[in-house]
């Protein structure tokens, strides 16, 4: 009966950054995780956003939401269906959307460590805030690797990785990637400190655009339920 119950887990993370002389500048970032789920079903949502401002002028400002629905349906495999949001008028993307559906098979699952892997099909649309560039909706494929790794309750590394190429271009791609570190700060294992590198690399970025956009950060992250 406790494996069929569905349980929330939730998580917040806020990152702050300014500096102040020659260069004033300050930055904000927020993101939620809520995941809802027993041993054969899981609802993962999340919803984040960052703001930076130099000099009186932003120069980030990026809004990311999404949600993946696992079924499990074997001891390793399971079938998904997500889709993911972004809203970026920096880098001139008025909405980027990617849906896709497919399998994924955990290839390690055990107390301390996990790898999961997907792979299937979709729909990668993108919009753009230059009335000059036109609207693309495009089949994709949609790759993705999954990695945690607790090290005796130390710390804890985390990774996401996501590639989605064009399905009739596989040159035309996006590639998005989290890598941090997890340090807990408090006995209840409810408070931590994430440092880690997100990004994404645009393999045919807008005109004047740079392909590959980094974000260091340092968050702190309450776990609740």
């Amino acid at each position: 009966a406790d494996e069929l119950r569905m349980k929330w887990k939730n998580s917040l993370a806020l990152d702050l950054s300014g500096s102040g002389g020659n260069t004033d500048s300050l930055g904000i970032g927020l993101r939620l995780d809520s995941v809802y789920a027993n041993k054969f079903r899981e609802l993962d949502v999340y919803l984040g956003h960052n703001n930076r401002s130099t000099n009186g002028k932003s120069d980030l400002e990026e809004t990311k939401a999404g949600a993946e629905y696992d079924s499990i349906f074997s001891e390793d495999l399971a079938w998904y269906l997500k889709g993911d949001f972004e809203h970026d008028p920096i880098e001139r993307i008025d909405l980027r959307a990617t849906g896709a559906i497919g399998l994924k098979r955990d290839w390690i699952r055990e107390d301390y460590r996990q790898l999961s892997a997907r792979a299937g099909g979709g729909l990668r649309y993108e919009k753009s805030t230059d009335s000059t560039t036109s609207t693309t909706s495009e089949p994709a494929l949609d790759l993705g690797l999954d990695y945690s790794h607790r090290f005796y309750g130390l710390f804890s590394l985390e990774s996401e990785f996501s590639l989605v190429p064009r399905l009739n271009d596989l040159s035309d791609y996006l590639f998005q990637h989290d890598l941090a570190i997890l340090f807990p700060v408090a006995e209840e294992d409810l408070w931590h400190l994430r440092s880690g590198l997100s990004g994404t690399y645009d393999s045919t970025p807008s005109a004047g655009m740079e392909n590959s956009d980094l974000k260091y950060y340092l968050s702190i992250v309450y776990k609740f339920q």
